[in-house]
Order: C-alpha cells, then sequence, then structure tokens
C-alpha cells in the first residue's frame, strides 16, 4: 500500500510538472513570435532570441568604446598590482635578505594606488611600468619614515601619498588617446607637456590641500 500511495503522488507530481512545463512553453512561443513580428532598427541575436532596442545604430559604437574602456582598466589595474608586488619582493629581497607577505601585499596595494590616476588612460605595457616603478618606490617611501621620524603606522604616506603621486606624475608621460580617445596624449605619445603640467598641478594642489587641512 505504501509503494502504491507513492507511485500515485509521483505521477500527479509529474503531471502537474508537465502541465506547468507546457504552458509555459506555450507563453515562451507566442512571446517570441510577437518579438519576431517587430522589426527593430537595431537588434542582435543572442541563443535565437531576438532583443530589441531603440537606440539609434551608431550608440553601439558609444557601447563599445565603454566597454573596451572597462576591459583596459581591468586589465591595467590586474597587472600593475601583480607587478608592483614582484617589484616590492624583489626589492625586500635585495634589502632584508629575504621577501615577506606583507610586502608583497603592501607592494599589490600600492601597485593599485599608483595605476589609479593612469587608469583608463594607459595600455597594459605602461601598467606594467607603472607597476614595477610603484613597487620599488613605495618600498623606499616606508623606509624614509625611519629616517624622518613622523608617524604613520599604517604607511599612509609611503604607500598611498608616494605611490599616488607616482601614478599621476607617470599619467603624464604615458597617457595615449588610443586607448582613451577623451584623455589627450602624454610626454611620450607626442603629447607634449600639456598633460604632464596639469599632473604637476594636481600633484602640488593635493599636497598642500593636505598638509593644511590634515
Amino acid at each position: 500500500s505504501t509503494q502504491r500511495l507513492i507511485r500515485v503522488v509521483s505521477s500527479s507530481a509529474m503531471s502537474k510538472l508537465s502541465g506547468w512545463v507546457a504552458a509555459r512553453c506555450v507563453t515562451l512561443s507566442e512571446s517570441s513570435a510577437v518579438i519576431s513580428s517587430v522589426k527593430p532598427r537595431s537588434s542582435f541575436t543572442f541563443c535565437a532570441t531576438s532583443f530589441r532596442f531603440d537606440t539609434p545604430v551608431p550608440n553601439w559604437r558609444r557601447v563599445m568604446s565603454l566597454i573596451s574602456c572597462a576591459h583596459t582598466i581591468g586589465a591595467g589595474s590586474a597587472l600593475a598590482a601583480a607587478m608592483a608586488a614582484l617589484s616590492w619582493a624583489g626589492a625586500e629581497w635585495l634589502h632584508r635578505g629575504k621577501p615577506t607577505t606583507l610586502g608583497v601585499a603592501s607592494g599589490c596595494v600600492a601597485g593599485l594606488v599608483a595605476i589609479t590616476p593612469a587608469s583608463g588612460f594607459v595600455g597594459p605595457m605602461p601598467a606594467l611600468i607603472i607597476g614595477l616603478l610603484a613597487g620599488v618606490v613605495c618600498y623606499g617611501g616606508v623606509l624614509a619614515k625611519s629616517r624622518l621620524g613622523y608617524d604613520d603606522s599604517l604607511d599612509v604616506v609611503g604607500i598611498h601619498g608616494v605611490g599616488g603621486t607616482l601614478g599621476a606624475l607617470l599619467t603624464g608621460f604615458f597617457a595615449s588617446k588610443l586607448i582613451n580617445s577623451a584623455g589627450l596624449d602624454g610626454v611620450l605619445f607626442g603629447g607634449g607637456i600639456k598633460v604632464l603640467g596639469v599632473q604637476l598641478l594636481g600633484i602640488f594642489a593635493t599636497i598642500a590641500y593636505s598638509f593644511a587641512v590634515s
């Protein structure tokens, strides 16, 4: 009797499930027919389903440009962070005789800080160079704390201050309109010192504000 009850319940459940799936398939089929009958100005096909967009076709170029810029930002950030972690570990290895986990983590943060001003305006190779320099320079900035005697338990000046200044400065050299057409070319890409001058002005203004206010 128990087995018969299980069979009856299973049969009822499967019948309800089949009916639900069939109803959904009919609804999906009707929706597909309605969608297929529309002739949009711009559309793309994905998984055999048409999606309609009322925006003009030229706007897709802008969308693709934004997607490309986002990819550049992500790749540049990852490359700079990885390279800075390696360069910090190498500098620490040469200076102290062995790298440390804290040093690698600090180098990764230094790379992210340095690439932030340049993110979206530089390509992968400049990002690697910025990360390489950030790891070494910020390591030196942290070492300078003991020599200068200022209080900085979290190495904010050595990593964020020095790294941000370095990244802003290098943006003036490595910025490229090939990466971001809305920007300007830096010194190394034939743009002269215009971008570098703007970056220097921003650096000095930030330093003055930080010392005066904080």
